[in-house]
């Protein structure tokens, strides 16, 4: 995810409904694109939810979900369910991940 520097009207624009671009740094942020992958690809990233002070959550679809069900032979079948997760990404800093495991 590229985050350039903000021009001073990109700046007037931004608004408290957006996270600051500054905040994707060391300790900060963890920057996150349309179908990044994650936990050995099994997650890919669809669009984003939403963002908190301590976090980002994503929608990503869940690639390996399957479930299996029985046909009318007796014949085991495997069916990829179409599953959506919600990701939460919380900041890198220690008192973040602190903060996110209570």
């Amino acid at each position: 995810m590229s985050h350039g520097s903000y021009s001073s009207y990109s700046q007037s624009v931004m608004t408290e409904d957006e996270e600051d671009w500054e905040d994707y740094c060391k300790g900060g942020y963890h920057p996150v694109q349309i179908g990044d992958t994650f936990s050995d690809e099994r997650y890919v990233v669809v669009r984003k939810l939403g963002w908190g002070h301590f976090s980002t959550v994503w929608l990503a679809r869940d690639t390996k979900c399957a479930h299996s069900i029985r046909s009318s032979h007796r014949d085991l079948i495997f069916a990829r369910m179409n599953r959506h997760v919600a990701l939460k990404i919380v900041k890198s800093a220690p008192r973040y991940t602190e903060t996110a495991l209570d």
